[in-house]
């Protein structure tokens, strides 16, 4: 994701649970070292028999620079890769979009079950509202149900983008 400098910072925005807790962060830094990022992780068509392009572009290691873990807040997590990234990796930094509107119209680009990447599109009856009963804070999900496509495990920490292309939330999970 692009900041308002648009300085291609290389960030990285996604779910605080993706990291494996709901409640803090836990991961050492030199676990983060480790971390690696792929990209262009695709596939020709969207049939499930189709293989993959290889993940033949990567970095490795982040730092993180916020977390809000998915008890009583947003499930946010914001990672800054530590190298710059190539620019023949020919990456896409979207931008964002925090007015408090209810985009009614846009799409996510996931990846269900780990596998290449997919789309699927939202369009009305979007509202914003608490993730689940035990979980989330008050007021700050979009709660949307997908026309084209769906989600599944994996798909956790993907973009949500409105209809005109600027990312507007991020993936918690589905029906709880």
């Amino acid at each position: 994701i692009n900041n308002v400098e648009g300085d291609l910072t290389p960030f990285i925005i996604s779910a605080a649970h993706c990291a494996g807790s709901k409640k803090t962060f836990d991961i050492p830094n030199y676990d983060l070292d480790t971390w690696i990022f792929g990209f262009h992780y695709e596939k020709p068509r969207c049939s499930s028999g189709d293989y993959a392009t290889l993940q033949e572009k990567s970095v490795v290691g982040a730092e993180m620079k916020s977390f809000l873990p998915v008890v009583g807040y947003s499930d946010g997590l914001l990672l800054e890769i530590k190298q710059e990234i190539p620019l023949d990796y020919r990456v896409y930094y979207s931008g964002w979009d925090a007015t408090p509107t209810t985009w009614q119209r846009g799409a996510s680009i996931h990846h269900p079950a780990g596998d290449a990447a997919k789309i699927s599109i939202f369009d009305g009856g979007v509202k914003i509202r608490r993730w689940n009963i035990d979980e989330g804070g008050e007021d700050d999900h979009l709660a949307l149900n997908f026309i084209k496509g769906n989600t599944e495990g994996g798909s956790s920490g993907s973009p949500l983008f409105n209809a005109d292309g600027d990312q507007v939330g991020t993936l918690t999970g589905g029906l709880t």
